[in-house]
C-alpha cells in the first residue's frame, strides 16, 4: 500500500516538478551573494590545482593536446588564467550569456517513467514552447592538430605522492568503423579492475595505488583523447 501511495504521489507531483524546472531555466533569480559564493569556491578549487601532483599532470595534457589560443570557447586555460577569467565575471555578465544563449530552439528532452505522456508533451509544450535562444547555435568541434611530442615533469615538493598521466588524442568518433574495437581493447588494457595495467602494475607488483586508460570519443568531432 505504501508503495503503491509513493507511486501515485510522484505521479501526480510530476507535473509540478515540471513548472519548477521551467521557472528556474527561464527565471533564474541570479542572487548576487549566490554567485560571489561559487565564485570563492571555485577559486579556492583552482588555487588548488598548483601543488596536487594529479591536476598538475591533467592540466598540462589537456593543453598540450588542445592547443587552443586564449579566448577561444576550446582553449584550456592555465591556472592563472582561470583565475583572472574568475575574478573578472561579473553577475552582469552572467545575466546577458543566459539572456543570449539559453534557450530551446534547439535540444531534446527525454523523461521515463510512470506519467501520461499525451499531459506531459502538452505541458512541456505550454512551458518551453517560444523560448529562443538570441544566438545563433553552431556546435562546438574539436580536431587532432598537429602537436610535438614532449615529456615533462614537475617538482611538487610538498607532496608525497606522484602521478603520471600520458595521452595522444585521435582522429576519431564514435561512428568510425574502428571506435568499437578501439573500445574494447581500451578495456582490456586498463578499463576497469580486471585490466592487465590494474593486475600487473597494482595487484601483482604493488607500484602503484591505481592505474587504468581512458578512451573518449564524441559523435561529431574527430578528436578521441587516449589517456
Amino acid at each position: 500500500v505504501g508503495a503503491t501511495a509513493s507511486i501515485e504521489t510522484v505521479r501526480a507531483s510530476f507535473p509540478q516538478a515540471l513548472r519548477l524546472l521551467a521557472e528556474v531555466l527561464r527565471q533564474p533569480a541570479f542572487p548576487e551573494s549566490e554567485f560571489e559564493t561559487i565564485r570563492q569556491s571555485n577559486l579556492g578549487r583552482v588555487e588548488g590545482v598548483r601543488t596536487d601532483p594529479q591536476q598538475i599532470a591533467i592540466l598540462q595534457l589537456q593543453r598540450h593536446i588542445a592547443p587552443y589560443p586564449a579566448g577561444d570557447v576550446r582553449a584550456v586555460a592555465s591556472v592563472d588564467e582561470t583565475i583572472a577569467n574568475l575574478k573578472a565575471a561579473t553577475l552582469a555578465a552572467s545575466k546577458k550569456f543566459h539572456a543570449d544563449f539559453y534557450g530551446t530552439s534547439h535540444g531534446e528532452m527525454a523523461i521515463v517513467g510512470d506519467f501520461d505522456a499525451a499531459e506531459v508533451r502538452k505541458l512541456v509544450t505550454d512551458l518551453l514552447d517560444g523560448w529562443k535562444s538570441q544566438a545563433d547555435y553552431a556546435p562546438v568541434i574539436r580536431s587532432v592538430q598537429k602537436i610535438e611530442v614532449v615529456n615533462r615533469m614537475t617538482e611538487t615538493p610538498d607532496k608525497t605522492n606522484a602521478f603520471l598521466f600520458a595521452g595522444t588524442p585521435l582522429a576519431l568518433t564514435q561512428n568510425d568503423p574502428d571506435y568499437p574495437t578501439l573500445l574494447i581493447a581500451n578495456q582490456i588494457l586498463g578499463g576497469d579492475l580486471k585490466s592487465r595495467m590494474w593486475t600487473r602494475i597494482r595487484e601483482k607488483d604493488g607500484l602503484s595505488y591505481g592505474a587504468q586508460t581512458m578512451l573518449s570519443a564524441g559523435v561529431l568531432e574527430t578528436f578521441a583523447p587516449f589517456q
